[in-house]
Formats: C-alpha cells, sequence, structure tokens
C-alpha cells in the first residue's frame, strides 16, 4: 500500500488512532532526539493539552537524567535541567526508577519536592510523567506540565503510556541512525585520507571506486577511473598474475597478499603489496576490494641493502685473492681480472708508470691470447697524452670516460677498434702519487651501475694497499735472498779453513809432530771439540742456506730402514758425549722400503738424535720405526730434562732455543729442529713432539709410503712461475 493510500486511510479513522498514526510517522522520520522531542511534544500538546514539556534521557553512566529538550512559556528557563537519580525525590525519579507512569495533581505542594524544584517549577501544578521503555530497560522519561491541578484519566494514562513507548522506540532508532552516520562517516573518512590505495571492483575487474590517495598516486579522477578495468593499471609483466589472482579468489584459493608493480597515468611504475578480499551481498560475491600500500621507500632500501651487500661480497672476494698474491706480476693480473667480474665489464687492463721514460705501459690485462698481450704490452703512452686524466684522477678519484668525449684520436681509434663505448678509471697509488691506472672497460650495451662507482672505489683502495704490501714483500724476499745467498758464500768459505784447523788438531794429537805434555794434550781437546762445534754451525747454517734456495734436489730411492738404522748407529758413535747414555734400535718386522732421499733423512735422523744426546747426560734413548695407516712412522725418545709445555709450541721455529732447565749446558743456534720440519715438510710427512719436564722428550715423523716420488721443491716453484 502506497503512502498516499495510507494518509487517506488515516484520514478516515477515528482521532486516537489518526493521532498515533501521524505520532509514528513523524517519529520514524525523526533524524535525532531533537527532532522526536519537537514531534512529541506537538502531539501531546494537542491531545492531552499540556502547558509545559521535557524530555530527559538518562547519562552513559545510569548516575542522572539529563534534560535534553523543554517546551513551553519560559521553558527555556527549564532547559538543561540534571537530576541526581541518588538523591532527588521528585515524580521523574520515581517514574523512571519503578518504569510506569506517575501522576501528580498538585505536584507543588508535594512534601517530597525539593526546594530547587519548588522554586525552579514555580509555574507548574500538575505533572504527568512517563518513562521511555526500551524492552526492559528505562532509558529517559517524558514531562508533561499544567498550570492547573489536572488529574488523568485512565485512556490518557493509556496514550501518556503510547507516548514513552514511541519515543523509546524512536529514540533507539536516531541513536542506531546516528552510529551508522558516524561509521559511515569514518568508513569515508578513512577510506579517502588513508595513506594507502583502497579500491573496489567488480568481478569483471571493472573498477566501482577509488580513494584519494589512488587518485592522487595513480594520477586518475574517478571519473576516469570508472571506465578502467584494473588490469588496465598493471605493469605488463603482472598481467597473468592479475588474471590469476581474480579467478583463484573467487574460488577461494589465492593468497590475500601478493607484490606487483601498478602504473601511473604518466607511465610511472608504482611498486605496491596488495591485500584483496572478495565483497559479498547476501551471501553471493560481488566484487573485491583491495589495498595497496605504496612499497616504493621499502623496494628501494631493498636495493640499497642489496647493493651493500653486493659491494661487500665483491670487494672481500677481491680483497681475499688480492691479499694472497706475493709478487706483482700475479698481483695485477688478479686485480684486472676480478675488476672486469665485479664490475660486470667486458675488460679490464692495468698501466703502470715507467720511471726511466716517464711514460706508461700496460702490464697486465683480464684476457686476450698470448699475441694480444704482447701487442699490448709493447704500446707506451707518454704522460703527456695522459695528463688530463691523471690530472682528473688526482681531483675526483674514479674518472669516467666515453668513446664521444674522448678528444685523442689515437685512443679514440682505439676505443673503436675494441667497440669500447665506456671506461671506468682507477687510480692506482703509491701514498699520495698516483703510480699508475686500472682501466676497466665497457663494450656498447653493457650498463655501469651507480653501485659500480661504490666498488671502484673499494677496488682503487685495496689496490694501492695489495700493490705496496706485495712491493715490500718481494723487497723482503730480495733482502732475504741476498742474506741468504751470503750466509751460503760465507759459511761455504768457512769450511775448508775450519777442515784445516781440525786436520792439523787431530795430527798434533796423535803426535805426528813430537810428543805432547798433558797440558797440550788437554789444550788441543778443547781446541777440537771448539772447531767442531764452530763446524756444526756453518754445516747447518750452510744446510738451512740450500734448503731455502732450493738448491739441493730430492734424490728419491727405497730404503730399507733396519739397515739404514745400522748405519745410522755407526754415524752416532762420535757425538756420543756421555758414557751413561745408551742407544736402543727398534724396527717393526717385514717393514715395506721407503721410497725417500737417504742424505735428507738421515740429516732428519741425525738431527733429532744429536738433539736427544745433547739434553739427555744419562738414561736412554730409544728410535722406533713402524707402520702407520699409509706411511712409516719414526720416533725417537729420550729420558733427558725434557722441555716445558711454554716452549713446546716453537721448538720447531728457526733460530729457537729451549731455555735451560737443568745444570746440563747445551750449546746451538737453534737450527736443527727447523732443518728436521723443513725436510719432512719436503717429503709430505709430518713431525710433532711431546714432553714432560725431568722425564724425558718424545719426536715422531710420520712419512707417507710412495710408490711415484714428489716433484721437486725446484720443479713445484717452477711450475708456480710458469702458472703465473
Amino acid at each position: 500500500m502506497g503512502i498516499a493510500s495510507q494518509r487517506a486511510n488515516a484520514s478516515q479513522q477515528p482521532p486516537e488512532q489518526d493521532f498515533l498514526y501521524r505520532l509514528a510517522h513523524d517519529l520514524a522520520r525523526s533524524p535525532d532526539a531533537k527532532t522526536i522531542a519537537d514531534h512529541l511534544f506537538s502531539r501531546a500538546q494537542q491531545l492531552l493539552g499540556a502547558d509545559y514539556s521535557s524530555l530527559f534521557l538518562v547519562n552513559p553512566a545510569g548516575t542522572e537524567l539529563e534534560e535534553v529538550a523543554a517546551y513551553g512559556e519560559g521553558a527555556e528557563s527549564l532547559n538543561q535541567e540534571r537530576i541526581d537519580l541518588q538523591q532527588d525525590f521528585a515524580p521523574i525519579v520515581q517514574a523512571f526508577r519503578q518504569q510506569r507512569p506517575i501522576v501528580e495533581r498538585d505536584w507543588f505542594n508535594d512534601p517530597q519536592l525539593s526546594a530547587r524544584f519548588r522554586k525552579r517549577y514555580e509555574l507548574i501544578r500538575g505533572v504527568w510523567v512517563v518513562p521511555l521503555l526500551n524492552g526492559t530497560r528505562a532509558v529517559g522519561a517524558m514531562v508533561l506540565g499544567f498550570v492547573t491541578r489536572r488529574k488523568a484519566s485512565a485512556e490518557e494514562i493509556r496514550l501518556l503510556q503510547i507516548l514513552g513507548d514511541e519515543a523509546a522506540l524512536a529514540l533507539e532508532r536516531a541513536h542506531l541512525t546516528e552510529a551508522l552516520r558516524t561509521s559511515e562517516e569514518r568508513y569515508r573518512d578513512l577510506f579517502e585520507n588513508a595513506n594507502d590505495i583502497i579500491y573496489t571492483h567488480d568481478l569483471l575487474g571493472n573498477f566501482t571506486s577509488l580513494n584519494a590517495t589512488g587518485e592522487r598516486l595513480l594520477g586518475y579522477n574517478r571519473t576516469e577511473v570508472l571506465a578502467l578495468n584494473i588490469l588496465q593499471v598493471l605493469a605488463p609483466e603482472y598481467l597473468s598474475l592479475g588474471r590469476e589472482v581474480l579467478d583463484k579468489q573467487l574460488v577461494g584459493r589465492a593468497s590475500p597478499t601478493y607484490a606487483i608493480d601498478m602504473l601511473a597515468k604518466d607511465g610511472r611504475r608504482i611498486p605496491v603489496d596488495v591485500n584483496a578480499r572478495l565483497l559479498y551481498r547476501q551471501g553471493v560475491p560481488i566484487g573485491y576490494q583491495g589495498i595497496a600500500r605504496d612499497v616504493t621507500e621499502r623496494r628501494r632500501t631493498e636495493a640499497q641493502q642489496q647493493e651493500s651487500a653486493s659491494v661487500s661480497a665483491a670487494l672481500a672476494e677481491i680483497g681475499q685473492e688480492l691479499l694472497a698474491s706475493f709478487d706483482m706480476p700475479t698481483a695485477l693480473d688478479r686485480l684486472c681480472r676480478l675488476a672486469a667480474k665485479a664490475l660486470n665489464a667486458a675488460y679490464s687492463h692495468t698501466m703502470l708508470r715507467e720511471s726511466a721514460e716517464e711514460g706508461y705501459r700496460i702490464v697486465a690485462a683480464s684476457e686476450g691470447t698470448a699475441e694480444q698481450i704482447e701487442e699490448r704490452q709493447t704500446l707506451k703512452l707518454p704522460r703527456r697524452r695522459l695528463a688530463r686524466l691523471f690530472t682528473r684522477l688526482a681531483q675526483g678519484g674514479i674518472v669516467t670516460q666515453t668513446t664521444k668525449a674522448l678528444r685523442d684520436p689515437v685512443i679514440q681509434r682505439m676505443f673503436q677498434r675494441f667497440h669500447i663505448a665506456t671506461v671506468l678509471h682507477i687510480p692506482l697509488r703509491r701514498g699520495s702519487d698516483i703510480i699508475g691506472v686500472l682501466s676497466v672497460w665497457y663494450r656498447q650495451g653493457q650498463s655501469l651501475q651507480p653501485y659500480h662507482r661504490q666498488i671502484a672505489l673499494g677496488i682503487a683502495q685495496l689496490a694501492s694497499l695489495v700493490l705496496a704490501n706485495v712491493k715490500s714483500i718481494e723487497e723482503l724476499a730480495r733482502a732475504n735472498r741476498l742474506k741468504q745467498e751470503f750466509l751460503g758464500s760465507v759459511s761455504h768459505e768457512l769450511r775448508t779453513p775450519l777442515n784445516i784447523i781440525i786436520g792439523y788438531n787431530e795430527l798434533l794429537s796423535e803426535h805426528s809432530f813430537g810428543p805432547l805434555n798433558p797440558e797440550q794434550t788437554r789444550v788441543l781437546d778443547r781446541m777440537s771439540k771448539s772447531a767442531k762445534e764452530l763446524l756444526d754451525l756453518v754445516n747447518a747454517t750452510l744446510d738451512l742456506s740450500r734448503l731455502q734456495n732450493r738448491r739441493d734436489a730430492t734424490v728419491w730411492q727405497p730404503v730399507s730402514l733396519s739397515t739404514f738404522f745400522e748405519e745410522l748407529a755407526v754415524d752416532m758413535q762420535p757425538l756420543r758425549q756421555h758414557p751413561n747414555v745408551k742407544i736402543f734400535w727398534h724396527t717393526a718386522a717385514a717393514l715395506p722400503a721407503l721410497l725417500t732421499d737417504p742424505i735428507k733423512l738421515r740429516m732428519i735422523m741425525k738431527n733429532l738424535l744429536a738433539n736427544a744426546l745433547k739434553f739427555t747426560e744419562a738414561g736412554n734413548i730409544t728410535v722406533r720405526a713402524k707402520r702407520e695407516g699409509s706411511g712409516l712412522l719414526l720416533s725417537v725418545r729420550d729420558t733427558g730434562i725434557g722441555i716445558s709445555p711454554d716452549s713446546l709450541s716453537s721448538i720447531f721455529e728457526p733460530f729457537q732455543q729451549v731455555p735451560p732447565t737443568s745444570p746440563l749446558k747445551t750449546k746451538g743456534v737453534g737450527l736443527g729442529l727447523y732443518i728436521v720440519r723443513q725436510l719432512v715438510e719436503t717429503f709430505g710427512g709430518t713431525v710433532s713432539a711431546s714432553s714432560t719436564l725431568g722425564k724425558g722428550s718424545t719426536f715422531q715423523v710420520w712419512l707417507p709410503l710412495r710408490k711415484e716420488p714428489l716433484p721437486s721443491a725446484t720443479e713445484t716453484a717452477l711450475r708456480a712461475e710458469s702458472r703465473s
């Protein structure tokens, strides 16, 4: 039935029904408490003839009734009344608490009326109060006042209750409407002012809304957006993902969050993380709502972190390899190769200054055949031709050149010959002096990324440090070679006069030149002992020089250890200084022959035995040989003074002597055990020691059993040099 028909029917109804109909109609259209009060009091005055009317609502705490509207002559003075539900005893409180209408014919003379109410409402005599009930809960009270003593009939009380119920219902409806409006405004405010792009589209992807942030970032106004499909604002590579996500979400299988790039109206790419959900109406999906968060800054930060990690990793790799270089050619070749790899370039080379000509020559390159390398090395560039480049290097640190910007026709032709588009020049310094340049070449189509400059700066620092380090190492190696050559030469020259001295001393001791008295014999013995000690020192120094200069080639021969021990026992007889020391020799049965250099093996064992004899005044020295794993284990155990734990870790270092721990006096320069270690490592074996102070020491040498000999140290060095 239409509204016009309802009004026509209402006009034919009895006055009471017409009143209630019109009241319900007006209250249903009232958006707030003030409008409700207007309609309510208008109808109450019309039907009941009230002179005054007020509407009270309970506060949120439930402690007071607050007046929200008042009507009648002088009603403005009555407005904003507050009634304390705990202390005031006016009929209004009684009606509210008891949830029933209260009629007072002579309110002014009510003994319970407080002086405040009596003074405030002195014009009112009769009062009718009806509670506003929302179900079983009182939400307020409506008060009608009369200037005369007015008694209410039962019918009027019934109408009064209807007014209260209708008012409570209307107030609840207005409250819900206001809450909904507030919620919608809050949602609209959040929608419009959110920092994220918020949009909706139908099941086909056609936009149905877009917030202000979306308009600003995408550059479309709302009219333009409503003519677009969601797929039209996706970057091309994300179209298939967009379709897949929409299809999967419709069947509830898609992840709610995914990363894409959106396209703005001007073509800008906006990286976003999207959280989307289906929209339903009566249980049926009707579209999608998406929240797209702009992650440009996060992506930029992640890219910067990734670039920093790449820079650190590249420099760590370069530093590790460069610091393992101990000669200039190897360091320069590695520098070129590593720089080209780290900077994603086609090629790199290094030019160093030639002090004699004050020009520059290419000394290393990342790639090329032997002919190409030779051709590059013959190319000399005078310093004047590179003056402009080195001036820029001194000012800025890193210089980038392009083919178009070159002024030197020779260099320009070289660029064109190798199809070079860009070159990055990195200075190589020695202190503040630029001694050369590392040039990294990019062909056409290769990109020079911004973070490559950071790597280049790191390479410049690392390269300068490593080149200075290599130069120092080479100078130290040169000085060491000179020292070893000097020691070897001096030691060799000292042996001849020492042997002559020892020989004549022996002839004198044997009375070859006549008889000697006891004092002369003692002097000759002391001379012989000192000369032999000096000869041992000279021999040890000469052995060390030969080892370090790799002069003695290793002669590999099969050696029977039982026979070797027999011969070694004879050799050790002259070295036995103390008659109270016995040497025992033990060889395990069925030991295989050891492929080794017998002279160097004899040197190893003699040094170990000499060391044991030196520190054993009385007791035993036991020499053993047995099979252990894939090799043979040779051990020398003594019952001498032992070695302290602090000294044990350094006894195989050169010129290291064990501090004296007993009255036993020993002499030497600390080269014997160092020579042992060098020789054992030449064979591919290991040497170790254990000791207990006051009880003795044990030295163990493990040597591998081999069918084929190892290459000599000289051969290994030559091979390493040919590879570098």
